[in-house]
């Protein structure tokens, strides 16, 4: 194995075996080293670390399914020690990466009947952690099982947080979705404000329990209502080709579909959701509207071809792209493309006034169920209805002279149009040809510590923590602290308190400005952008209904600089009939249409990583600014995460407490670790006179 004499031959302790095709099978350490954070650690190292600690007899260290380190310390007989105190120990004389996540202490270790240690029955850190408690019968539990799948993970405490646990605004509409099938009624709101199983399980409203699946109820009336805030802008902007302004997935089927029982699936979806038979069109004051067709059909929507090779289906998504309308339809097209190898590809377009991100996964969803059922021989019975888009679109219309909205409009009117700005020649008309994507991939350890880890340390969400990057990165690469950005959100707020939309089809998306504030260090920003996405009305929904709906005089703020969608999870199911596939669908609007965005990020979780796309006008930005922006972000967001990530930082903010009217300041000086603080309330009167008098 030596390339000269004398060379040197170096034991790496890896173990590997060499394979009959020649490839290497890596098998491990033949010590117990492992790698942690990207970092190689030696367990034994740490173990003996923890044994010359006083009050400690044994201790064993190993790496959990997480990728977290944790330690199991023996207790000397009449000492006392916690596991906080010894992480903090250990800190002292150990780099951060190898401070194990949960120390356990316990008097004696598992043995095997050969009186060895017993590793597979050492207790997990969740099921001993002095904070866990398991969920109550009835809607606890029934709550905890459906945040178990959506957050994929073990164990969820009734004390656990939704947001710490990694939720998001959309993976709490699929939750609302799956509770109302059990009988179990939610709203959005409560979710964002009872954020623990305990407290959710208090406002939840228990009803009679829907079977999995109800019949297809029959189609709303067909009478016109007017646009919503998001379908208002889109008719204000000059858009040429109106009907090439398209959402689209390409999915991996890996056995073709039966047309015939695909089609009669279509049907049923069709039939179910009414917004993919809307019409378009303007009155004879030129005003646009919208009304339900009686029905479209299937025959109609649905293609189906043989393809000789992969490729070919290019040509056939640019005839896909363009093959909508919007006054006659259809607003859906699905190409069922059959290849050689008996596999197949499924490539849909939607028509962007009848869909977002929230409603992709509702109709994929009932898709393969449809087929599902039908491929057993069963009748087509889709989950109940919700609200339909026509109801939202009154409620939101009838919003647009309250007083309430009128109470916003000095929030909306304390932005600066030129804060919303990117550097540039912002006179440059940008077109849709123009654009070009760069991808950034977080990797899957650092996408799992920013789902489940980080946001614990300041309370924040999954979005504050990339919107914190955003704001750094934007203040390096601009030389700006202050950026306004057009912050993108699901939209599906029910100011009434009536409607329930977490199954609804349609574009409900809200687009409002955010003020980002950049300061010195990344800790102080996340704080800032933390209390500014708090301090936003209603979630936005305010902003469109006031400019576009009420035309209220408002600055433009939204596209005029950075755009930002983080769409949540996207992960395939088990047992999926579809996957979706590595290729992105292009041609998705019309090339001379205009680039509604100087740059648009857009960020999902695929297959446990985290991607996010950065589209930009090359006519405007070049690749190498744009690259430089891009890396400056990657960096300021794996340093958010790793701070986030050490149990060691903590922090709170004013939000956090709104009963306690404390500033940042007073909150950084309380004399208490954040993570011990659970609230912090105002004396009762009682309370005053007793302390004050």
């Amino acid at each position: 194995p030596l390339a000269s004499k004398r060379a040197r031959l170096y034991r790496s302790g890896d173990r590997a075996r060499l394979l009959a095709n020649g490839q290497i099978q890596f098998l491990g350490r033949a010590d117990d080293q492992v790698k942690v954070r990207g970092y190689r650690v030696a367990l034994g190292e740490i173990a003996q670390r923890l044994r010359q600690l006083d009050g400690l007899r044994d201790a064993h260290v190993r790496v959990d399914d997480r990728g977290q380190l944790i330690a199991y310390a023996l207790v000397a007989s009449g000492a006392t020690v916690d596991g906080e105190t010894l992480r903090a120990q250990l800190a002292h004389s150990l780099p951060d990466y190898m401070v194990p996540s949960h120390i356990l202490t316990l008097d004696a270790f598992p043995l095997t009947a050969n009186g060895k240690l017993d590793a597979s029955a050492l207790p997990s850190p969740t099921t001993t952690s002095e904070d866990f408690e398991a969920p109550h019968e009835g809607v606890e539990a029934a709550l905890a099982a459906l945040w178990q799948a959506a957050l994929n993970v073990e164990a969820v405490g009734r004390h656990d947080n939704f947001f710490t646990l990694g939720g998001d605004s959309i993976l709490s509409l699929q939750i609302i979705a799956r509770a109302r099938r059990q009988g179990i009624r939610l709203t959005p709101k409560q979710l964002f404000e009872k954020q623990t199983i305990a407290e959710l399980a208090q406002v939840a409203t228990v009803a009679e329990a829907k079977p999995a699946a109800a019949p297809v109820t029959a189609a709303v009336a067909p009478r016109e209502f007017a646009l919503t805030p998001i379908q208002a802008r889109f008719f204000s902007l000059p858009i040429a080709q109106r009907q090439h302004w398209n959402q689209s997935l390409l999915l991996d089927v890996p056995q073709a579909l039966d047309t015939a029982l695909l089609q009669q699936a279509l049907a049923a979806v069709l039939a179910h959701h009414d917004s993919l038979r809307l019409s378009f069109h303007q009155n004879d004051a030129g005003q646009w509207q919208q009304r339900y067709r009686d029905s479209e059909s299937a025959e109609r929507v649905l293609w189906t071809c043989e393809l000789s090779r992969e490729d070919d289906l290019d040509s056939l998504n640019d005839e896909a792209q363009r093959s909508l309308n919007i006054d006659t339809g259809p607003l859906l097209r699905v190409v069922h493309a059959r290849l050689p190898s008996g596999e197949a590809r499924l490539l849909l377009a939607i028509h962007h006034l009848a869909v977002d991100g929230v409603s992709w996964r509702v109709l994929l969803e009932d898709l393969q169920l449809a087929y599902s059922q039908l491929a057993a021989g069963k009748s087509v019975a889709l989950a109940d209805k919700t609200a339909s888009f026509q109801a939202w679109s009154q409620s939101v219309n009838t919003l647009a002279g309250s007083p309430e909205l009128q109470n916003q409009l000095p929030h909306w009117q304390g932005l600066n149009a030129a804060d919303a700005t990117l550097p540039g020649d912002a006179s440059v008309e940008s077109l849709v040809g123009d654009s070009e994507t760069m991808h950034l991939t977080l990797d899957a350890d650092n996408t799992r510590r920013l789902l489940s880890e980080a946001p614990a340390a300041y309370r924040t969400r999954i979005d504050d923590l990339l919107l914190a990057a955003l704001s750094q990165a934007l203040w390096q690469w601009s030389g700006r602290r202050r950026q306004v950005i057009s912050l993108e959100g699901h939209g599906r707020e029910d100011a009434t308190g009536t409607l329930d939309l977490s199954r609804s089809v349609g574009w409900f998306t809200s687009l409002y400005p955010l003020a980002l504030d950049a300061a010195d260090d990344a800790v102080a920003t996340l704080k800032a952008v933390k209390e500014a996405v708090r301090a936003v009305p209603e979630k936005g929904l305010g902003y469109g209904i006031l400019k576009y709906i009420a035309g209220a005089d408002l600055p433009e703020l939204i596209g005029q600089g950075v755009t930002f969608n983080y769409l949540g999870r996207f992960d395939d199911s088990e047992g999926a009939l579809f996957a979706l596939s590595s290729r992105t669908p292009n041609n998705l609007r019309d090339p001379q249409g205009p680039l509604a965005n100087a740059l648009a990020v857009d960020g999902q979780v695929r297959d446990g990583q985290l991607q996010l796309d950065w589209t930009f006008s090359r006519e405007r930005f070049s690749r190498d600014s744009i690259g430089q922006l891009v890396a400056l972000y990657e960096a300021q967001l794996l340093q958010l995460i790793a701070h986030c990530s050490d149990e060691t930082n903590a922090g709170l903010t004013p939000s956090d407490f709104p009963l306690a009217a404390l500033n940042q300041t007073q909150l950084d000086g309380l004399g208490i670790p954040a993570r011990e603080i659970e609230d912090i309330l105002p004396l009762a009167p009682m309370q005053q006179g007793i302390l004050l008098h």
